[in-house]
């Protein structure tokens, strides 16, 4: 571990297997990841060598590589990193993390303008 000024620890790490996390997961830069990852919202600055699967998003940023197929609701890979592999994008490709919206048929609505 890292101190980083006053009240911030910087950390890096290597995984070496899958991680299944029901809440964000980061992987900083200089982090390795060596398995699968599953997370609510993944953003990944170091190196991931396997699926990813986050239905709230993927985030790979500048310094980030990914090495396997990624599933999000949200993908978004900034200029500069590396993505190898295939691609699903879409709440349905990896499940919702809120109910679905409740559609009101038109008749059922009232205008406030009406003639």
């Amino acid at each position: 571990m890292v101190a980083l000024g006053k009240g911030l620890i910087a950390h890096t790490f290597r995984i070496r297997g899958d991680v299944d996390a029901n809440a964000p997961f980061d992987v900083p830069e200089g982090c390795e990841i060596d398995g699968s990852l599953q997370a609510r919202r993944v953003l990944v600055g170091g190196t991931v060598r396997g699926s990813v699967s986050a239905r709230d998003g993927i985030v790979v940023l500048s310094t980030g590589i990914l090495d396997g197929h990624m599933k999000g609701g949200t993908i978004d890979v900034q200029e500069g990193a590396t993505c190898h592999g295939k691609c699903r994008v879409g709440r349905r490709s990896v499940g919702r993390s809120e109910p679905p919206p409740v559609v009101v048929p038109p008749e059922s609505q009232k205008w406030f303008f009406q003639r």
